[in-house]
């Protein structure tokens, strides 16, 4: 089972949109910075910056905002900055929403929106490819993680932005989680698979997925000698078209 969770980007037309077609939303913060650079006083107050729009949305249909995810998946160091954010986030009623796939879209979705801009259809129609075939490795990857930490598959959490490379990819991705035998779920209802009570001892100041934080936890190898890197050539792009490399997760 995969909870495939829609990406928080803020206060905007995607989240009226989202939020009338009854799907989840929640705060991504309002800047989309990193507890590294704001501290955690400054960092809560984004937080609580993000949230009028998206809160008064899902108000609207008689719901309440309850996720949060931490923007580059950077949850705060050291240890009682992440504890401060943490605190913050329970006391206020927020369930922090993990990731557990995590494919890279971001770094092919501005090459991919480049090729579109420059007329290239030969060119965006190489990182599609390029995309979905790392999109299936990642997956199929994110699967044996789990199986070395709890012997079994887990229900997901998948990572994907809001991006023309994915609007013009999900039924790609659909058919791929298909032949993965996988099936879409509410995040809610992924986050009641008792793999998310492992705890997450991690509180570096990189951005590292929760099976890489669980892994750290249980004391259980991960198999990196089968990780797949986003393609040298998709990198090299992203840098023409990007020069910041601060991954926009």
């Amino acid at each position: 089972m995969l909870g495939i969770r829609r990406p928080f980007r803020g206060p905007d037309y995607h989240s009226l949109w989202a939020t009338q077609r009854g799907a989840d939303q929640g705060n991504h913060t309002f800047s989309h910075e990193s507890p590294n650079t704001l501290g955690p006083e400054g960092y809560i107050a984004d937080i609580i910056k993000g949230e009028p729009v998206t809160r008064a949305l899902l108000a609207a249909r008689h719901r309440n905002i309850i996720w949060f995810r931490h923007p580059y998946l950077e949850t705060g160091a050291p240890l009682a900055v992440k504890r401060e954010i943490d605190s913050w986030l329970r006391a206020h009623g927020y369930r922090i929403a993990p990731v557990t796939i995590d494919g890279d879209d971001w770094e092919f979705a501005e090459p991919y929106d480049d090729a579109i801009a420059r007329h290239d259809e030969p060119r965006r129609q190489r990182i599609r490819r390029e995309y979905l075939d790392h999109s299936a490795k990642a997956v199929r990857w994110y699967r044996r993680a789990a199986r070395a930490l709890f012997g079994r598959d887990i229900a997901y959490v998948m990572l994907l932005h809001a991006t023309r490379l994915n609007a013009d990819c999900i039924g790609d991705i659909h058919a791929l989680l298909k032949r993965e035998k996988l099936r879409p779920i509410s995040l809610a209802k992924a986050l009641a698979d008792p793999a998310y009570r492992t705890k997450d001892p991690y509180a570096g100041k990189d951005g590292i997925d929760w099976l890489e934080r669980w892994a750290l936890e249980l004391h259980r190898e991960l198999p990196w000698d089968s990780y797949s890197e986003v393609p040298k050539d998709i990198a090299a792009e992203y840098d023409k078209v990007d020069a910041d490399r601060t991954k926009p997760n």
